[in-house]
């Protein structure tokens, strides 16, 4: 992913526990396959993003998606595979 414009903590949830990285406008960031994350942008941010597909969202706002139950995930699969800003 691109931070486009902005600022946002990136939080990858991997085996070893959550770990957030930093990220500002003009930075890079690669998510390994297969592993949860989730932003914290209280500011707003821009980003762009390619993800293979298929591929889960969670829409609520929980600090681990992996402990959610089948019934909160969004399992629709998307067309898109990028999104950027104006």
């Amino acid at each position: 992913m691109a931070i486009v414009d902005g600022a946002t903590t990136l939080h990858l949830m991997t085996a070893e526990g959550r770990q957030s990285l930093a990220l500002r406008a003009g930075m890079l960031a690669i998510v390994p396959q297969n592993t949860w994350h989730q932003f914290e942008s209280p500011d707003g941010v821009c980003v762009m993003t390619a993800t293979p597909q298929p591929t889960e969202h969670v829409r609520v706002d929980i600090e681990d998606p992996r402990t959610t139950g089948w019934a909160l995930r969004d399992r629709r699969r998307h067309r898109s595979t990028a999104t950027a800003g104006p």
